[in-house]
């Protein structure tokens, strides 16, 4: 079984400690064998947006471990030493894949000289609010960005929320995994348990207030995003089924008789819209449904649009009162844009819609939905027909 594992170039293979034995396959196969048997570098889990890799294919608790020790060394650097610890905030998608790893991060976190606070099983958009709400110097969020099957992603963000993509930040924190840093201090860092991200869910509290009886199908890997919905729901009339996969060019909705159907990824992050005829809805249409929603708030205020976002939709969004401000399509160049423009509203190429209010920043499918159900409780109209009806009057 060794050697046909070997063979075969099963994944696993890459750590296993007898990786090395070849003696029994054929030339040719040793010489696959070597390449298969390769340990993933940095540059193997690396990407624009931060990291991510299968957990069987050398994802694991300590190169989990690495790339905190490496964000937690480069917060260090970045300040003073009279200042004190670094404050990191950490959470997870809270599967049971995962917990292992951020327990990893959690530890080495400290080992880097921050004060760790987790906040346990939540979103990436929840976490960036607790890194504002109690003005952290960092997050580290454990997820599944690609909602692959055994696969994870960490996101990092700076104060404020900031998202860490590609450029001289996450570079510095490849450079950290690659060449191990020294540790900055001679004194392990604080924890402490949070349990839970106090304050997040009240902002959508009025949103999820009054709604009409709406039946909508939800699909999403992030866990902590449905609980949150099934949460906010659970005072109203409206009824959420959860579905393994919807949608389609010309396929219902998993359930027949909803109103619509979402899709939530990118851990809470982004999300796709089915009409409840199963027709998929244009991501340009529900950038300009939710730009609709927001009415007089909208006028005058800017909306930073990514480069993929069209340019009928930023004439619509001109129309609605906006000036739309072009950006670029990484996260952080989104976020930067809504904060120097003090915009109301963005959009990224990758489909994020991004929300500002309360003075906070982010990429939330969860605020997405709230104006979703609050727009479609106005009147008995269907989705379909609302988004007809905003592109006939805009």
């Amino acid at each position: 079984m060794h050697l046909a594992r070997l063979a075969g170039g099963y994944p696993a293979c890459r750590q296993c400690p007898h990786r090395d034995q070849v003696e029994g396959l054929s030339s040719r196969l040793a010489r696959l064998a070597a390449l298969v048997r390769r340990a993933p570098g940095p540059a193997d889990w690396f990407h624009e947006e931060g990291a991510g890799g299968g957990l069987h294919e050398g994802f694991n608790a300590d190169f989990a471990g690495r790339l905190a020790a490496a964000f937690g060394v480069s917060l260090r650097d970045a300040m003073a030493l009279d200042q004190g610890n670094p404050a990191v905030v950490v959470a997870g998608d809270g599967r049971a894949w995962t917990q292992q790893l951020l327990a990893a991060a959690a530890e080495r976190l400290r080992w880097a000289a921050c004060d760790v606070v987790e906040l346990g099983a939540a979103t990436a958009p929840a976490l960036a609010w607790a890194v504002t709400h109690w003005r952290a110097d960092g997050g580290f969020y454990l997820g599944n960005p690609s909602g692959r099957a055994h696969a994870a992603g960490v996101k990092f963000f700076l104060s404020k929320a900031q998202p860490v993509s590609a450029g001289d930040a996450l570079s510095a924190i490849r450079r950290a995994v690659e060449h191990p840093p020294r540790r900055p201090a001679r004194r392990y860092g604080a924890a402490r348990g949070q349990g839970g991200v106090p304050h997040y869910l009240e902002r959508f509290t009025e949103s999820f207030h009054a709604l009409r009886p709406l039946r909508f199908t939800l699909q999403t890997t992030c866990r902590p995003f449905a609980a949150a919905v099934d949460r906010l729901l659970e005072n109203t009339a409206c009824q959420v089924i959860a579905a393994d996969a919807i949608g389609g060019p010309g396929n219902r909705p998993a359930e027949s008789q909803v109103h619509f159907a979402i899709a939530v990824d990118d851990d809470g992050e982004r999300c796709r819209l089915w009409d409840e005829r199963g027709q998929p809805v244009d991501f340009h249409r529900l950038l300009l449904l939710i730009a609709a929603a927001l009415g007089g708030a909208l006028a005058g205020r800017a909306v930073a649009a990514g480069h993929g976002i069209s340019d009928a939709a930023a004439a619509r969004l001109a129309a609605l009162g906006a000036r739309v401000v072009r950006c670029g399509h990484l996260r952080a160049e989104t976020y930067q844009a809504l904060v120097k423009q003090q915009a109301a509203l963005g959009a990224d190429s990758a489909g994020r819609i991004w929300h500002t209010a309360g003075g906070h920043v982010a990429a939330d499918a969860l605020g997405t939905l709230a104006i979703l159900l609050g727009r479609l409780s106005c009147h008995d109209r269907p989705l379909s027909e609302v988004l007809d009806a905003e592109l006939r009057d805009h």
